[in-house]
């Protein structure tokens, strides 16, 4: 059992989000704008930037922070080989 008396827990349940979750909710709209506009590319650091071109204030951690609860993932491009071409073709 929790050591909470029940009026606390019920006060608990019913409070309101807290002005720094009302803004990570408000910087995880334009992180997603941001990342769907990449292509799915665009990893903590690009997205941060292009957020400063935005003139939103916040840190790179922060914005990591909230692409990994969200599970926000940069796909990694392949870069094409031409050495394994050569070997493939004969």
């Amino acid at each position: 059992m929790l050591d909470v008396s029940r009026s606390g827990y019920y006060h608990f349940t019913k409070r309101k989000p807290s002005q720094h979750e009302q803004e990570d909710e408000r910087l995880l709209l334009k992180i997603k704008m941001i990342y769907k506009a990449s292509r799915q590319t665009y990893r903590s650091s690009r997205i941060h930037a292009e957020l400063k071109e935005q003139d939103e204030t916040c840190s790179r951690k922060r914005v990591t922070k909230l692409m990994k609860k969200a599970g926000i993932v940069a796909k990694m491009t392949k870069k094409f080989n031409t050495k394994g071409l050569a070997t493939y073709r004969r």
